[in-house]
């Protein structure tokens, strides 16, 4: 006589089915303390289960699917749109990962069946809920303004009617809020003697890249993708525009009315950007991103001196907003 468990096990087509076969012949399956059935047939019992699934473990009612825009949709046809300003060179490949990230936690919050006229004001301030899990108030402010723009985009492309009103719930964190939360963090600042400790114990190209980043206020990823065009050493001056917005930066690079940086030290450096923005992205001259590959502004604290004191080189994010003279 077989048992119990064997009955069960023999009612379902496989054995990961998530389905189970009511006394009735339909497939069901228990969510959210109740019982809701799929129909007889297996197959399109599966299809149905995975199809409002999101929904029904949300608490939703299911959608009926249709030709109205899903957020599915909405995220696919947007990161298309941007992985073509890819391709052209056009967006950085870093903001697309920040993209698709932000429509990752859309299709996760709201399901990615879920349509896009059906989205409320108190979905977006659950959405907000879930972003302070996680993140802290940059960040938040971050994937709100990510978010925004996908919808955005879904209006200004014709694929919603209307804008969407997000409620007066999700928005990003004031300034005020952000400066208290700065001020509440330990100032994070190199001090003249460490900077000075860095230079003496590093090669002629590191120390020309330290030099930069104090000087100039040049990042890691503009470090890693230096071109020996921007220096005109005869004169002592950096030229190097923005990579983002392109707007010129001309900083000095003289001390005592001699260049501060010699052409030795950048004998190594490539003659055009041959470097990747990416993680443990390595340039010909020596020069590594670590652990991040979002280098933060103003700051060269990612930059690994092989030959510096450990100590002070391990402490990397600090900021040169009060910069020594070199």
């Amino acid at each position: 006589m077989p048992t119990k468990r064997l009955t069960k096990m023999a009612t379902k087509p496989y054995k990961d089915f998530p389905l189970r076969l009511h006394a009735t012949g339909q497939q069901c399956k228990k969510i959210r303390q109740k019982m809701v059935y799929f129909g007889t047939d297996p197959d399109a019992a599966l299809l149905k289960y995975l199809e409002q699934r999101d929904d029904l473990q949300a608490g939703r009612t299911p959608r009926v699917q249709g030709d109205e825009l899903t957020v599915r949709d909405l995220c696919n046809q947007f990161l298309t749109q941007k992985k073509s300003r890819v391709d052209s060179g056009e967006l950085s490949p870093l903001t697309f990962g920040d993209y698709f990230a932000a429509c990752e936690r859309l299709c996760t919050a709201f399901g990615k069946s879920r349509l896009v006229s059906d989205l409320a004001a108190d979905d977006f301030e659950r959405l907000r809920s879930s972003f302070a899990k996680t993140r802290a108030l940059v960040g938040i402010g971050k994937l709100v303004r990510l978010t925004r723009i996908a919808f955005k985009y879904g209006h200004a492309a014709g694929l919603i009617d209307r804008p969407i009103r997000f409620g007066p719930g999700f928005s990003a964190p004031t300034k005020a809020k952000l400066r208290k939360e700065r001020q509440a963090k330990p100032l994070r600042m190199f001090e003249a003697a460490e900077v000075r400790s860095l230079l003496d114990s590093a090669d002629a190209t590191m120390k020309a890249m330290i030099l930069l980043g104090i000087n100039c206020g040049l990042v890691a990823s503009d470090l890693a993708n230096l071109p020996q065009a921007i220096l005109d050493l005869d004169d002592g001056w950096a030229n190097y525009p923005r990579p983002k917005t392109a707007i010129e930066r001309r900083c000095p690079q003289r001390k005592g009315g001699k260049p501060c940086i010699t052409r030795p030290a950048i004998s190594r450096l490539p003659k055009s950007p041959t470097c990747l923005r990416s993680t443990q992205a390595k340039c010909s001259h020596g020069f590594a991103l670590a652990n991040s590959a979002r280098p933060r502004r103003k700051t060269v604290g990612v930059i690994q001196c092989r030959q510096s004191a450990r100590a002070i080189s391990n402490r990397r994010g600090h900021s040169y907003r009060k910069r020594p003279n070199c």
